[in-house]
């Protein structure tokens, strides 16, 4: 970004037109400096006074009239922004009041109010109602009556009206937009030991750098060291999507059960509720999991798909065990490779777990770090040390560590059966998701007596620096190597 639009905001949040100077320089004040620091935080105002100083250097004026003319831009636009902003807020007002009015007119035509009692809020201990059931909906009735001992309508196609279904499925959406969002896509076992970065763009690479040694003998001359070695690795962020055909007559029965067992009113669990939290969440969990892990992309899957073509499961990202084993079979990437070569059996994993502690670099040696590893190789290597101490207690079981390191060992699901391990900092294992939340949908198109389910996002994960992953990939005749799609290095 140029900096003179970052100079003519921080004025514009200042409400100054320049910076006090100081032996000819630019300056923030204190009171300045905090009120820069409460709004964007220390690190900002860091990079923001090196840069200004950079900038004075270039020759560059932060009095000038040019950034002056900026901040005027951009106050003039934030006005623009504030004006538009509050029609927005009249119209929405006037929008959901005709939609009240409207809804009231339908309800008092739609029958007496025994059959149908109007709209119900969820709301309870005083918060703020987000969601109301419309209980003008036939689905609803159904459900209410059956709740109610007033027994079962036909259980035929007719209790369900697409259209009233994705209406409400619409309205669900839209009002638990976030809670939904964070439901299907939040956190799973692996993401937790992960660094979540967010971005706009469908390539990510790390902007920090690695630096070598930098101290040395004392002489009064320039000798410069302590070189930057950036080696940044390409994380593809990649699109996925769920495509999920529903027959809502079909389900009603299951809903009434469900709402049974949670001792639940209609009120309180909507069936768009049961179609998110039953159906849907614990599939994309599962898949999700898989993906994440042992995913390999594959640009020929859905490639030649038309409307109601069955779709290819997959193929949608590489999983870290797919990038790992990608990288570690680039042989132009700095990665520190583990115990090459070697076939890990339960006579031998024990004694060349000691060598891991060796291969990995100095500076690291101390630190407490993740140990990532197949479950099933750590099941051999806590029974080869049972083999070869059978009599002896090992004092680091609770810890599950590798022994006598501050490497946790953390056995992912995910890995099961692949036969790798790494290790690396968690700054340096990325999840990658995308800062637009607009890229993130989930609606429902209503057809005949079924409803289609979409939902579409963006995800992807890998490694930020090559020198900081530290991995074990077993030979190839050992364990496939399911390389998948190349990372730059």
């Amino acid at each position: 970004m140029n900096f003179k639009n970052v100079l003519s905001a921080v004025y514009s949040i200042l409400g100054i037109s320049a910076l006090e100077k100081k032996d000819g320089k630019s300056t923030l004040t204190e009171e300045q400096r905090a009120t820069l620091t409460g709004k964007y935080g220390e690190k900002f105002v860091e990079q923001f006074v090196k840069d200004l100083e950079t900038f004075e250097k270039g020759g560059g004026d932060a009095s000038g009239e040019d950034v002056a003319n900026l901040r005027a831009t951009l106050e003039g636009q934030q006005q623009k922004y504030n004006d538009l902003k509050t029609k927005f807020e009249e119209y929405k007002a006037s929008a959901e009041e005709k939609e009240k009015n409207l809804n009231g007119l339908i309800e008092t035509l739609s029958g007496s109010a025994e059959d149908d009692r109007g709209a119900e809020s969820l709301s309870s201990g005083g918060s703020k109602p987000k969601f109301s059931l419309n209980m003008g909906f036939l689905h609803n009735k159904v459900l209410d009556n059956v709740a109610n001992g007033d027994g079962l309508q036909a259980m035929a196609a007719d209790t369900i009206v697409t259209d009233e279904l994705k209406t409400e499925f619409g309205k669900y959406v839209s009002d638990m937009r976030y809670e939904i969002i964070t439901l299907l896509f939040g956190k799973l076992q692996a993401t937790q030991y992960m660094t979540t970065k967010m971005t706009e763009k469908t390539e990510w690479q790390a902007i920090q750098s690695h630096i070598t040694n930098l101290m040395q003998k004392f002489t009064p001359y320039w000798t410069p060291s302590g070189q930057v070695k950036f080696t940044p690795i390409v994380i593809k962020n990649r699109k996925h999507k769920i495509n999920l055909p529903v027959k809502p007559a079909e389900i009603m029965e299951d809903v009434i059960g469900y709402l049974y067992d949670e001792g639940l009113q209609p009120k309180d669990m909507p069936i768009v509720r049961y179609i998110i939290d039953v159906l849907l969440k614990p599939k994309v969990e599962e898949e999700r999991d898989e993906q994440i892990a042992i995913g390999v992309y594959d640009e020929t899957k859905n490639k030649n798909k038309k409307d109601g073509d069955e779709g290819d499961e997959g193929g949608s990202m590489d999983g870290y065990v797919t990038v790992l084993k990608s990288l570690h079979g680039n042989a132009a990437c700095k990665m520190v490779r583990l115990l090459k070569d070697v076939k890990l059996t339960r006579a031998n994993i024990y004694n060349q777990f000691d060598e891991i502690y060796k291969q990995i670099p100095k500076k690291y040696r101390t630190k407490k770090l993740s140990f990532f590893i197949d479950p099933d190789l750590l099941n051999t290597y806590d029974l080869a040390r049972d083999d070869k101490f059978p009599n002896s207690k090992n004092e680091d079981e609770g810890k599950r560590r590798l022994q006598h390191t501050n490497f946790e060992f953390i056995p992912l699901d995910g890995m099961v059966g692949t036969g790798c391990f790494f290790i690396t900092p968690k700054d340096n294992f990325i999840h990658l998701l995308s800062k637009n939340k607009g890229t993130t949908k989930i609606w429902m198109q209503g057809e005949n007596y079924d409803v289609k389910i979409f939902a579409e996002w963006w995800e992807a994960t890998g490694f930020a620096i090559a020198e900081l992953l530290f991995g074990y990939v077993p030979p190839v005749d050992v364990v496939g190597s399911g390389s998948g799609s190349e990372e730059g290095v």
